[in-house]
């Protein structure tokens, strides 16, 4: 009745029984591929690793595990910049337009994308893998709750798959922008469901009890960031901004962007926000179409019917602030701030798992340099609404 109690409650507290232990088994089981890799990491690998893990009723039985490393001299140390599971899904018409998850039976597939300088070996990823232990499975423990959700919840809505995407393809060369566009990514719903996860593990490999939790909590980077944005305001952004008046002007006229008659610094800024949203947008619309099109004729031709209809609704929400993007912004800021305190109160409730005594893009800059997410870019929204 005990352990029944025990995983009600870690349920509860959106902690599935097995997500931590397991991120800990699969931690030891990459360990082991780690020491077989080619000595200069000079090519991706991919292992297949039988298990024998559950995630509540979730049964794990091989792991799919892809290893890249980017080498550059640029990056100072070894280290991994973003991990991940793949997963797979189809259109699903019935009813609410929507996405089936497909799961394959009791396997995942894992990729890890590590990176460091031009002389890094194997024995170095090896030793940044053991010095960094709490941290990467903290992150391996977040993953597997992120499959365990895609295994429990069987559909996912369009419109929130298609931001969520979104988010993690867009980069500007502006630190404001990149931090904006990262909070959006971090608060978003996909990664909120497992935060108390990659916390919980911290608190187990911290052995974490009552008497010390708020101490842990506080100085928690998961709740620092939260803090942090809900701390965002556009107004700073904007005033931050404006002191890269010249570098904004430079980056508009690369792009295409006529900026004879943007005299001020408010109008530049203004300009280049209005490109973050048209980006954004734009993002989502053909994400959204992606996710819908079944077929040549619909990719050539466009939907039909209720297709449309859908379609049309769902891309004129991702278009709203056509006209007036800073609304967008301002939008976002009300958002951080509720989310981000909804998230906390959450993750502070992971207390009643502390111990009685008788922490999916880790790297946000890297990634986006390495898959050249900062290098296109759109001027105008090409939706366009229908006039009613």
């Amino acid at each position: 009745m005990r352990e029944l109690i025990r995983q009600v409650l870690r349920e509860a507290l959106g902690v599935p029984s097995g997500s931590i232990e397991s991120g800990e088994i699969l931690y030891d089981l990459i360990l082991k591929k780690l020491k077989v890799l080619p000595i200069d990491l000079d090519e991706d690998s991919t292992f297949n690793m039988r298990t024998n893990f559950s995630i509540s009723d979730y049964k794990i039985k091989k792991v799919i595990l892809n290893i890249t490393f980017h080498k550059d001299n640029a990056i100072p140390d070894v280290h991994y910049y973003s991990m991940g599971f793949k997963s797979v899904s189809r259109y699903d018409p019935t009813r609410r337009p929507r996405l089936i998850n497909i799961i394959q039976p009791n396997t995942i597939d894992v990729m890890i994308n590590f990176a460091g300088p031009e002389d890094t070996q194997r024995k170095d990823l090896i030793n940044y893998f053991k010095s960094d232990k709490t941290d990467i499975v903290s992150s391996l423990s977040h993953e597997l709750g992120h499959a365990y959700n895609i295994y429990k919840k069987k559909f996912t809505g369009i419109g929130s798959q298609a931001e969520y995407n979104a988010y993690q393809k867009i980069s500007f060369p502006f630190y404001e922008i990149r931090q904006f566009m990262f909070n959006l990514y971090y608060i978003h719903s996909v990664e909120n469901i497992v935060r108390p996860i990659e916390v919980a593990s911290l608190m187990r490999s911290s052995n974490v009890n009552r008497e010390n939790f708020y101490d842990f909590i506080t100085n928690n980077k998961t709740y620092a960031k939260l803090k942090e944005i809900g701390n965002f305001s556009v107004d700073k952004m904007i005033e931050s901004l404006k002191l890269e008046s010249d570098k904004i002007r430079e980056f508009l006229d690369h792009i295409g962007v006529d900026t004879d008659n943007l005299e001020t610094d408010d109008e530049l800024v203004n300009e280049l926000l209005r490109i973050v949203y048209v980006n954004i947008a734009n993002n989502k619309v053909e994400i959204a179409k992606q996710m819908m099109t079944t077929n040549a004729f619909e990719d050539l031709m466009g939907f039909m019917g209720s297709k449309e209809e859908f379609f049309h609704k769902l891309a004129s929400g991702f278009v709203k602030y056509q006209e007036r993007p800073i609304d967008f912004f301002r939008r976002e800021e009300r958002n951080f701030k509720t989310i981000s305190e909804k998230m906390i109160k959450k993750i502070s409730k992971l207390y009643d798992m502390a111990k009685v005594d008788s922490s999916s893009i880790k790297d946000w800059d890297l990634h986006h340099k390495i898959n050249k997410t900062g290098e296109q870019f759109e001027t105008e929204i090409k939706f366009k609404r229908k006039l009613r």
